[in-house]
C-alpha cells in the first residue's frame, strides 16, 4: 500500500533505526488471501510526540486515548483506495510498541497501557488474544515475525489463545465471544485447552458490556449462523445470553406434525435450511459483517420462542395458538436487553418477521387478496424477502409423520403470485387527496376503502393508469360498502 510506503520512507529518513510492522487482522487476512479492510501498524524507535507530528504531516490524526494508546490516522491519499468489494479504508490504527497489564476485572478497557518505543515487537505480540492475530510483518525487511506459531495454526485452521487461555480471557472476557466469532468467520476449530476455558468462563459474559456482546454476536451470525448457534449451545453461551431459549429443548410438539422433535430441534433444522452457497442479496452490507443477513438468522432462532408459553391442550390435542405474537414480544425484550440495535439490528423488523411467519399456514394462499399478498411480500417498510425465506425454512423443518400429499405447495403458489404482482405497477394510481376531490369526500374510513378497492383492482391488472382508476371508482360508486361509508360521511346539508 502506497500510504504505508510513504510513512516508512518518512520514518526511515528521520529515524534510521525505526521499525514499522503490520500486525493483527490485516496480516492474518493477507496470509489467508482474504480481503483486508482494517490496517494496524506498530512503530518502534520513534518518540510518541514525534510520531504524531509525522503522521500529521501525511494526513489527519486522532489520539484514541490512554486506554488504547493508538493513533487513528487517515492518510491524505486514502480517498483513492478502493478494494474489489468497493469498501473504502477510512482510518489506519498506528501504535507504538506497548505492553498491557490487566486490572483483573475482565473488562475490555481495564488495562494499564505502557508504550515503549524500544520495546521488541515480540513483547507487543505477547499481549494479543489468539496466535493467528499475533503475527507481525516487518514492512522494511519484508518478513514475518511469528513467535507463537500463528502461521501453523492458520494452516491447521485452529483458534488458540496466546499463552494460557484462562489468563487471556481474564484480561478481557469479551474474548470468549471473539473466539467463537473467529471460529464461525474463518471456519476454524477451537483447540481443546481454549475450548475448555471458554466453557468454564462463559458465565463471565454477564459482566461484559452489552454493546460489545451485540457486536460480536451479530458478526458471528452474519458469517456462519449454524456454526455460531452450535458453538453457543455447546459452550453454554445461549444459557447466559438468552436464557429464554432454554425451555425450547423441553417443549414437545405433536409428532403428527413435527416428527423432527422438540421446538429446539425444529429451530436448528430450520436454521440449517439457509443456503450456504447462495446467501440472500444484502444491499448496503456493513463492511465487517459476513454474507448472511443476521435479521434472518435471529428471526429463525426466535420464530417459535412463544411456543412454550402458548402450548395448551384443546379437545385432546396440543395447540400453540398465537405463539407468533408471544414470540415477537419476547424477541423484542431480548433485543432491547442485549442492545442489539447498537450492532445494527432493527427490532421492529425481527418482531414483524416472527409475528407474520404463520401467515401462509393460517390461510389459503389462493384466497388471499392481492393487497394482502403485497402487504406481506412486497412491503417497502419491512424485509419482505426475509419473511418469505423464514416461512420457507420453517416449512422445510416441519416434518409430519405422514408425508405431505402431492399438491401445489403454499410457497409455490405464493411465489407465483408475487412474481405476477411484481410485473404490475406498484405505486398507487390515485392518492387520498385525489379520491377525496373526485368523490367529494371528507377524510375518513371511506377514503381508505376506496383506495383499497383501487389498489386491489390495480394489482389484479384491471386498471393500468390514472384515467382508468378514475373511471373505475366512479363506475363503482354504487358499490354497497363504499357507498354506505360515503353516505355516512357526506356533509349534512339539512
Amino acid at each position: 500500500m502506497h500510504f504505508i510506503a510513504n510513512l516508512t520512507n518518512k520514518l526511515s529518513q528521520l529515524y534510521p533505526e525505526s521499525k514499522i510492522y503490520l500486525v493483527g487482522g490485516c496480516v492474518r487476512d493477507k496470509l489467508l488471501s482474504r480481503p483486508r479492510i482494517d490496517y494496524d501498524l506498530v512503530v518502534s524507535g520513534v518518540p510518541a510526540k514525534h510520531l504524531e507530528k509525522i503522521l500529521q504531516s501525511l494526513g489527519s490524526v486522532k489520539f484514541v486515548g490512554k486506554n488504547f494508546g493508538v493513533y487513528k490516522w487517515r492518510p491524505k491519499s486514502i480517498a483513492s483506495i478502493n478494494v474489489k468489494t468497493k469498501r473504502q479504508i477510512l482510518e489506519i490504527d498506528v501504535a507504538l510498541s506497548r505492553e498491557e497489564k490487566s486490572y483483573g476485572t475482565g473488562q475490555r478497557r481495564d488495562f494499564k497501557i505502557t508504550t515503549n518505543p524500544n520495546l521488541p515487537i515480540e513483547k507487543d505480540l505477547a499481549r494479543r488474544d489468539f496466535t493467528i492475530n499475533a503475527i507481525a510483518f516487518d514492512v522494511q525487511k519484508k518478513q514475518y515475525i511469528d513467535p507463537f506459531g500463528g502461521r501453523i495454526d492458520l494452516q491447521k485452521k485452529i483458534i488458540r489463545c496466546v499463552g494460557l487461555p484462562e489468563t487471556r480471557f481474564r484480561e478481557d472476557y469479551s474474548r470468549i465471544l471473539r473466539a467463537i466469532r473467529f471460529s464461525a468467520q474463518l471456519g476454524f476449530m477451537i483447540e481443546p485447552k481454549t475450548w475448555r476455558a471458554i466453557k468454564k468462563m462463559m458465565p463471565r459474559l454477564k459482566t461484559v458490556a452489552r454493546e460489545i456482546i451485540a457486536a460480536e454476536l451479530v458478526k458471528a451470525l452474519s458469517w456462519q449462523p449454524n456454526q455460531t448457534t452450535e458453538l453457543l449451545e455447546k459452550s453454554g453461551g445461549w444459557k447466559i445470553l438468552v436464557p429464554e431459549m432454554n425451555v425450547l429443548k423441553t417443549t414437545r410438539q405433536p409428532k403428527s406434525w413435527h416428527s423432527e422433535g422438540n421446538v429446539w430441534q425444529h429451530t436448528k433444522l430450520a436454521l440449517k435450511q439457509i443456503d450456504q452457497k447462495k446467501p440472500l442479496p444484502w444491499p448496503n452490507r456493513p463492511p465487517k459483517l459476513g454474507p448472511f443477513e443476521p435479521h434472518l438468522a435471529l428471526a429463525i432462532l426466535w420464530h417459535d420462542l412463544g411456543k412454550p408459553s402458548a402450548r395448551a391442550k384443546r379437545a385432546g390435542r396440543v395447540t400453540f395458538y398465537e405463539h407468533e405474537k408471544k414470540g415477537a414480544q419476547l424477541a423484542g425484550r431480548i433485543i432491547t436487553r442485549l442492545k442489539l440495535a447498537s450492532a445494527g439490528i432493527n427490532k421492529k423488523w425481527i418482531q414483524w418477521l416472527i409475528q407474520n411467519h404463520m401467515v401462509l399456514f393460517n390461510s389459503d394462499p389462493r384466497k388471499l387478496k392481492n393487497t394482502t399478498v403485497a402487504k406481506y411480500f412486497l412491503n417497502d417498510y419491512y424485509p419482505s424477502p426475509l419473511l418469505l425465506k423464514l416461512i420457507e425454512y420453517d416449512d422445510r423443518a416441519t416434518i409430519p409423520a405422514v408425508k405431505k400429499t402431492h399438491r401445489p405447495s403454499e410457497l409455490g403458489i405464493i411465489k407465483q403470485r408475487i412474481k405476477l404482482l411484481r410485473s404490475r405497477p406498484q405505486k398507487p394510481l390515485l392518492n387520498g387527496d385525489a379520491v377525496m376531490a373526485l368523490l367529494n369526500l371528507p377524510p375518513g374510513p371511506a377514503v381508505g376503502q376506496a383506495l383499497n378497492f383501487l389498489r386491489e383492482a390495480q394489482l389484479a391488472g384491471k386498471i393500468k393508469d390514472e384515467v382508468e382508476a378514475r373511471e373505475l371508482i366512479l363506475r363503482k360508486m354504487s358499490n354497497s360498502k363504499i357507498q354506505m361509508s360515503i353516505q355516512d360521511q357526506m356533509p349534512n346539508n339539512k
